[in-house]
């Protein structure tokens, strides 16, 4: 009987090790600007009003989506010590509570607070 465990042990670690190596996906890699399947209400998305021009927003899981003049932007969180960071490229979100600030580029909005009144749109307008 111990003969029968010692051929089944191995073989059982071999088919388990072979199957666990299988990861590789045949799905493409999806595709950051495209926003069909983002749904946004006014429940889940906010709108930014700041020094010089509005913004809509959207938190998710380790990233945030802004649209801003009709484009979009994904940032991944960073690593913060106060508050949150998002950031890609050259664009960057820091903010705590309900203030914050967007660069993109070389423009800075600054001074950026939540407008509770407003309705965002996926466009980076209003409902």
């Amino acid at each position: 009987m111990n003969a029968r465990w010692l051929c089944f042990v191995p073989a059982l670690s071999l088919l388990v090790a072979c199957g666990a190596g299988n990861t590789r996906s045949s799905d493409p890699e999806p595709d950051p600007t495209d926003l069909s399947g983002i749904e946004l209400s006014p429940d889940d998305a906010f709108v930014y009003q700041c020094n010089g021009g509005a913004f809509t927003a959207q938190f998710g899981p380790e990233r945030m989506d802004v649209w801003l003049n009709g484009k979009h932007y994904r940032l991944a969180q960073q690593r913060s010590g106060s508050g949150v960071r998002y950031g890609e490229g050259d664009v960057l979100f820091v903010g705590k509570g309900r203030d914050g600030s967007l660069e993109i580029g070389d423009v800075i909005y600054r001074n950026c607070h939540t407008d509770t009144d407003a309705k965002p749109l996926s466009g980076g307008g209003q409902w």
